[in-house]
């Protein structure tokens, strides 16, 4: 009886656990313990280097939110410094600085299109005494980076300062140096963007305790599932594959396919979110695995496929995709979905009648299929209803 009561307490236990850390996807949501901006120290007022009559594109309304969403046009140097003039002079009120930390601008489908930090140089004064300029060189490319450190936290990267300075009036920000956005992107290759960055008067670690830097440096508020790498799924043809829940290390840029030949599906979430894995499949150009992820976006569940270094699995753990079924023919025009049947978001593109397609799943009497679209120059893989096509059971590989 003890043994029993003792059984049913641990259930409710681990219900409650799985309870809070659920989320709005279904699958649980995990966020950092804390939001480190609160903790900062808000500069009073700034100033912004003028080229000509104007100022260099810089606005700071949402510099000091913490918030990832930040429109790109709003947050971006126009171009990296030529001399030492600073970009930008934030004054405070007799603050206390002793760690700075950057985040730059994690967007959707166009982050990175845009120029990141690679070296800012940092100039603290107190009153009118300047502590000299401390030059940050290589930074991390925060957008693009699997390193998770003290140094690196929620998508900020550290700058530690020398010391910890007291009655800091003025910071001056130059940028020195920049990760380049594509050479096609001429309208944004050259404007840094940056979505938040954060004045904290003390070391984080300090101000919080060294548990906010555990489970491979990130705190974790319960004991996080770690994924075990398993054997070899083999699908069935036909047959779905319930999938796995997975956490994320980092933001998820996302495609429609695997591979970046496919047109870009959004980027979502921060590390440490729960998403569900349906499937893997081997990119043969840039030898890497690609997931096919299950998530909730704007209230509508949405399949993408996402690189495996972004999440914390192994790409065997779920089935490796084969094109079972052959080519098929679309026979009737349908809107695309993001996944098997209408409780799936619409992609907003129709798939023409006529489109000569592989067929690579079905479920729920939908069809996955890919094709390449000729007017946009891109690979699409989407959904639709299998009746759209002149599939044949028949015709399927068994």
């Amino acid at each position: 009886m003890k043994m029993k009561k003792a059984l049913c307490l641990a259930a409710a236990l681990v219900l409650c656990l799985l309870t809070a850390a659920a989320g709005a996807d279904g699958y649980g949501y995990y966020t950092p313990a804390v939001d480190i901006s609160k903790s900062g120290v808000v500069p009073t007022s700034w100033e912004v280097e003028k080229r000509g009559t104007s100022a260099i594109g810089w606005h700071i309304g949402n510099l000091f939110d913490g918030r990832w969403d930040t429109t790109m046009g709003f947050v971006c140097w126009a171009k990296q410094a030529t001399n030492d003039i600073p970009d930008i002079s934030l004054f405070f009120n007799n603050a206390t600085i002793k760690d700075i930390w950057v985040r730059n601008g994690f967007q959707s489908d166009d982050r990175l299109d845009y120029a990141r930090i690679r070296q800012l140089d940092v100039t603290v004064w107190s009153g009118d005494t300047s502590y000299g300029v401390q030059k940050f060189r290589n930074m991390v490319d925060s957008i693009e980076t699997e390193e998770r450190s003290a140094n690196m936290y929620d998508g900020y990267q550290r700058l530690s300062l020398k010391q910890q300075y007291k009655n800091v009036t003025r910071v001056d920000l130059v940028i020195h140096g920049w990760y380049e956005g594509p050479e096609n992107k001429k309208e944004t290759r050259y404007k840094m963007q940056i979505a938040d960055m954060i004045f904290l008067p003390d070391a984080l670690e300090n101000i919080y305790g060294s548990g906010i830097f555990t489970n491979n440096y990130y705190y974790t508020p319960t004991a996080a599932p770690t994924a075990v790498p398993g054997p070899v799924v083999t699908p069935v043809p036909g047959q779905a594959f319930g999938g796995i829940s997975v956490i994320t290390n980092q933001r998820l840029a996302t495609c429609s396919g695997p591979g970046t030949q496919y047109n870009g599906t959004g980027a979502y979430f921060q590390a440490k979110t729960w998403v569900k894995a349906i499937s893997s499949a081997y990119d043969t150009t840039n030898r890497i695995w690609w997931i096919q992820v299950e998530l909730q976006y704007a209230g509508k569940l949405r399949r993408v496929y996402t690189g495996v270094k972004r999440l914390e699995m192994d790409a065997l753990q779920v089935p490796v995709e084969e094109a079972s079924f052959g080519e098929v023919r679309v026979t009737t025009e349908s809107y695309g979905y993001y996944g098997p049947g209408s409780g799936y978001d619409v992609t907003g593109y129709k798939v023409p009648a006529g489109t000569t397609a592989t067929l690579w799943s079905i479920e729920n009497d939908y069809a996955q299929i890919e094709y390449y679209d000729g007017a946009k120059k891109v690979w699409k893989r989407t959904w639709i209803p299998l009746n759209c096509t002149d599939f044949n059971d028949g015709d399927a590989v068994g």
